[in-house]
């Protein structure tokens, strides 16, 4: 049973990694222990060629809802919450050192797969990045699938051999796939979102309506 202070994480760690969503609740009980294993000292070498703290939360907002407007509640969360910056030799002024710069331009075909319940990369990766192909005007060039699963880059052969051949398909005879809808709160919070491409269900997530 959570007190007060373990439902704000709660809510902050569901919103701030892709809103509500399936999946969440089973992955919050299977990854909220390890939680603050994911903020890496500054002073560890976490990556080959790169050393510091690459990401902060300077200008991060962290809510326990979808709503913008501020509670008093959050607004004393974020007066209080620790804030880190990045080191400033951790990155390029065009993104991370020895990293691929994910700035959205892209100009060929692209599509995506990616488990709704994973904390390590959480989906809002998913939204962050259909955000800046939209801002580039490439949204045309981008399909997004979401897995039902919880764990990090869990997509099984059927969804990955789907994945590229549909792929293969678009790049050679021009017919874009189907994909999911990763930017509107009220898609993905439906407790079938993500159906469509998880193939084969998994047993231990909550079945879709229709099999």
């Amino acid at each position: 049973m959570l007190n007060q202070q373990g439902q704000y994480l709660k809510e902050v760690t569901k919103i701030i990694s892709g809103g509500d969503r399936p999946v969440f609740e089973l992955s919050w009980m299977l990854y909220n222990v390890g939680l603050p294993e994911f903020g890496i000292p500054a002073d560890i070498l976490f990556w080959e060629g790169m050393r510091g703290g690459a990401v902060d939360n300077m200008d991060t907002v962290y809510q326990f809802d979808t709503d913008p407007a501020l509670t008093p509640e959050e607004q004393a969360l974020n007066d209080s919450v620790l804030r880190v910056a990045r080191d400033p030799q951790s990155a390029h002024p065009n993104g991370l050192a020895n990293m691929p710069v994910t700035n959205g331009n892209i100009t060929v075909p692209v599509l995506t797969l990616h488990t709704l319940g994973d904390l390590m990369a959480p989906f809002s990766m998913e939204q962050i990045y259909a955000e800046r192909v939209a801002a580039n005007g490439a949204s045309d060039l981008l399909v997004q699938r979401a897995i039902r699963d919880f764990g990090h880059c869990w997509i099984f052969d059927p969804e990955l051999i789907a994945g590229f051949m549909d792929l293969v398909n678009w790049v050679e005879n021009g017919v874009k796939p189907a994909g999911d809808d990763v930017l509107d709160p009220a898609v993905v919070a439906d407790p079938d979102y993500g159906c469509a491409f998880t193939n084969p269900q998994r047993d231990w997530i909550t079945p879709c309506s229709t099999p």
